[in-house]
């Protein structure tokens, strides 16, 4: 025979061999002469032959672990990774645990079993992931849409414990296997793609929570703002649409500024980016002192300096205040104002690009934010009418949280992500508030208005959804008569404000410590009296699960901390903690976990007409409260600082804590396989200190979760928010 062509295909020579007398042969070797069959690098049953994905020589050209001889048995595409592009690669798909399932599906085995043949299987086939068939189930939901993180496993649910502690929540290991298959504990907000209706319950996987809310589709995009000069990237609401930048004139290399709006939520903001302290306290009260100074306003502090870390370790607090306007502005001229004036620069220095001119009053509410990073301070501020903030059925409130609470802010150069949270609901917002009142003569008007404003308290504590039970205490600092008035808790109006008129409890120090009356009343009453178990129980045992409130209410020093009554006039803060008696107090309030809020003396606002309350502030501060100043509390700025302690206190005692910060703009919440609004009148809200969902709802609205009901949270976050344990 004679070779009458030859053709080279990579490391494959083909031979057409033909004989003198006609016909001719086919003969398949190497470059070296050597027959397939002889050489193990060639391989035409594992599909590696030349042409093959454009070229391929690889045994697993898509790389996705499965030889190209098994992607041709099984029918997926050995050119790509996700075959039916459903999102889950096909290795994993092929190597998914399988589990028993019938049809109909109504015939399946419950509790879910796994299996490894159909032998395995009671009833119907032993079934694993299928890499040809995007929605497997055919539920309407994509399958990588199911199995949200693609890894071939349902949530935590596991498939083996050859340890014996491999298995997720719910499951238990019986010889090697994890059982049930899978568990409503471990699931979390994934469905599996080879059941519509995942957990056997009626609703179909595409109308429970996950596949609502955690959809892709589904999920909200913020819009972002990036500045290599400020160092951040903010995370705008969609409707935020006006971003305009500012230049600062003799500006130092850390400042920087941006303004934006929402006109048709009548909210104006900003970020600014300086130089500053290094105690986002300080900070904050010299940026208030330098508002307070600004011509034709009058600043008012209603809930001051709450602290949080930020989701990146950062130290931050965020306050609230009510501003009034000598003549009418707007919100936009207002923010522009404010930005001017705590940057530390004339306003010639700066060219603030006018907007749309919207939130016309003489009366507004500012919410401003301060984090301090290493170089710099970063300050996030909303204002908009006061009207319009305190309207509920409004957007403005949520929107100035949103851009306010630290969530939406990072560091230049990081991208987003999305989580999907689910909860299984065992237990709801429990809360015991304690008012500690000092009755000096001084306080008689205090105690009256807050006396009076009792309705609008119970009002919003009653729409908060809290379990809640609220008792008083008068302020002295003897260990004897410690005990609530009226030896009980309340959850009555009428009851509240006659004990906020004549409290009784502990006397001496004039009555003026209610930071010590705090410890006697936790240590001689709440934590000896029988626990509490039963709903409605007044009594003055503590009750599990409960998270402790106290609010003092003084004009004075915490009397037994100073040698005279006005002696705080003349120290500062950090004298009056430089006290011996401070220390064990403040590591007392922090072990029993106790938040504290205050109606107090705060300086320089109060220093006039009170002595500064140091020890009832530093305790605010370092136990995660806030506080307001008495000396300028009228009925408006009670009503607003008490709204404000009551989301503070949903958010410390919700139980709907999230797996990472989110950007709270972003979020969306399902219960069960219904969307509920975000909204501060009837609806979930966020509360950012806590980084927890709240609900602003009374408890018998069919959009309060219930105990065994399923909540699903989905969320954007930034790609280096770490995971909370």
């Amino acid at each position: 025979m004679l070779p009458i062509a030859a053709r080279s295909l990579g490391a494959i020579v083909v031979l057409v061999l033909a004989s003198a007398c006609g016909g001719g042969e086919v003969f398949v070797v190497n470059e070296a002469g050597v027959p397939p069959d002889q050489d193990a690098s060639i391989g035409f049953d594992d599909q590696s032959k030349p042409g093959i994905c454009g070229g391929c020589t690889s045994d697993d050209c898509d790389g996705d672990g499965l030889k190209n001889a098994n992607e041709t048995t099984l029918g997926t595409d050995p050119c790509k990774q996700d075959s039916d592009g459903d999102g889950i690669t096909d290795s994993v798909e092929v190597n998914a645990p399988k589990i028993c399932v019938a049809s109909p599906e109504t015939d399946t085995p419950r509790p879910l079993k796994g299996c490894k043949s159909d032998t395995d299987c009671p009833k119907g086939k032993c079934v694993g992931y299928d890499p040809t068939n995007k929605d497997q189930d055919g539920d309407g939901v994509v399958d990588g849409e199911e199995d949200r993180d693609h890894d071939g496993f349902i949530g935590k649910c596991r498939a083996d414990c050859p340890k014996g502690d491999e298995c997720g929540a719910g499951q238990t290991c019986q010889a090697g296997i994890c059982t049930p298959a899978l568990d409503a504990k471990c699931i979390g907000t994934e469905t599996d793609p080879r059941l519509k209706d995942t957990d056997g319950n009626g609703t179909t996987d595409d109308k429970e929570g996950g596949n609502v809310v955690c959809n892709t589709a589904a999920l909200i995009n913020p819009t972002l703002n990036s500045n290599g000069t400020g160092d951040w990237t903010l995370a705008l609401d969609p409707k935020i649409t006006a971003v305009r930048a500012v230049t600062i004139k003799n500006g130092k290399p850390e400042e920087a500024a941006v303004t934006f709006d929402d006109a048709s939520a009548t909210v104006a903001g900003f970020v600014l980016s300086k130089t500053g302290a290094t105690d986002p306290l300080a900070q904050d009260q010299a940026d208030e002192q330098k508002m307070g100074s600004l011509p034709l306003l009058k600043i008012t502090g209603v809930f001051n300096r709450q602290p949080f870390k930020t989701y990146d370790g950062f130290s931050a607090v965020v306050s609230q205040r009510i501003i009034t306007a000598t003549t009418a502005t707007d919100a936009a001229a207002l923010r522009d104002k404010i930005l001017v004036g705590i940057s530390g620069h004339t306003a010639s220095d700066f060219t603030v690009n006018p907007g749309t001119s919207h939130g016309a009053a003489s009366k507004f509410t500012l919410l401003i934010t301060t984090v301090v990073r290493k170089d710099r301070v970063v300050v996030t501020g909303a204002v908009a009418p006061q009207q319009t903030f305190d309207n509920k059925n409004l957007d403005a409130q949520i929107r100035m949280r949103d851009l306010t609470n630290g969530t939406a802010l990072a560091q230049k150069g990081f991208g987003l992500k999305s989580e999907c949270d689910g909860f299984v609901v065992d237990a709801l917002p429990v809360a015991d508030f304690v008012w500690l009142v000092d009755t000096s003569g001084s306080m008689r008007d205090d105690q009256t208005l807050i006396a009076n404003s009792a309705t609008e308290f119970f009002k919003k504590l009653t729409a908060s959804g809290i379990d809640f039970r609220v008792g008083v205490m008068r302020g002295g600092c003897t260990t004897s008569g410690v005990n609530l008035t009226g030896g009980a808790y309340t959850k009555s109006q009428a009851t509240f404000s006659s004990w906020m008129r004549s409290p009784s409890g502990p006397s001496g120090c004039e009555a003026e410590t209610p930071v010590t009356a705090g410890k006697n009343l936790f240590e001689r009453k709440l934590a000896v009296s029988p626990k509490v178990t039963k709903p409605g129980d007044m009594s003055p045992g503590l009750r599990t699960g409960a998270k402790l409130i106290y609010v003092f209410v003084t004009d004075e020093e915490e009397r037994n901390f100073q040698s005279s009554d006005v002696e705080s006039r003349t120290k500062t803060q950090a004298q009056m903690e430089a006290h011996k008696s401070f220390a064990p107090l403040l590591a007392f309030y922090k072990k029993q976990q106790i938040i504290s809020f205050g109606m107090i003396a705060i300086a320089p606002a109060c220093t006039n007409l009170a002595e500064p309350s140091w020890i009832a502030k530093a305790m605010v501060e370092k136990t995660g409260g806030a506080s307001w100043p008495i000396c300028k509390t009228d009925k408006a700025v009670l009503n607003a600082a008490l709204q404000a302690m009551i989301t503070a206190a949903q958010g410390a005692s919700s139980t709907f804590k999230l797996t990472r910060v989110p950007i709270s703009s972003t979020l969306k919440l399902a219960l069960g396989g219904n969307v509920v609004p975000r909204s501060a009148a009837n609806g979930f809200d966020y509360d950012g200190p806590n980084n927890a969902i709240i609900f602003n709802l009374a408890a018998n609205h069919p959009n309060y979760p219930k105990i065994g009901d399923k909540v699903v949270v989905s969320y954007r976050f930034f790609e280096n928010a770490p995971a909370i344990n």
